[in-house]
């Protein structure tokens, strides 16, 4: 009897959950700030791309409708460059806003 009870009261639940209006996503006009390591490169060798493809990460905002990456680290350390490689692609990813609700 007890299951019983709480499939129904699950059920009725999720009917009237259902029921509700979904909340429109509508962003505030802030900017809300990422904070990321900066990538450093060491040893000798230098790669060149021919081809650089775009990726986007989705992050949450926060209800606001911007994102602002802020790299930290400095400029790294100084390289003395003796080799280059060349390689067919690399990506760069671009970050966005996922639609929240606040």
């Amino acid at each position: 009897m007890k299951i019983t009870i709480s499939a129904l009261t699950l059920g009725f639940i999720t009917a009237i959950a259902s029921a509700l209006p979904a909340e429109e996503y509508k962003p505030t006009a802030c900017t809300t700030t990422l904070t990321r390591l900066a990538h450093f490169e060491g040893g000798a060798t230098t790669t060149v791309f021919a081809k650089t493809v775009t990726a986007t990460s989705s992050v949450d905002c926060h209800g606001c409708g911007a994102v602002y990456v802020k790299t930290i680290g400095g400029l790294g350390p100084v390289r003395i460059i003796t080799a280059t490689v060349t390689a067919p692609v690399t990506t760069t990813t671009t970050t966005v806003c996922t639609p929240s609700i606040r």
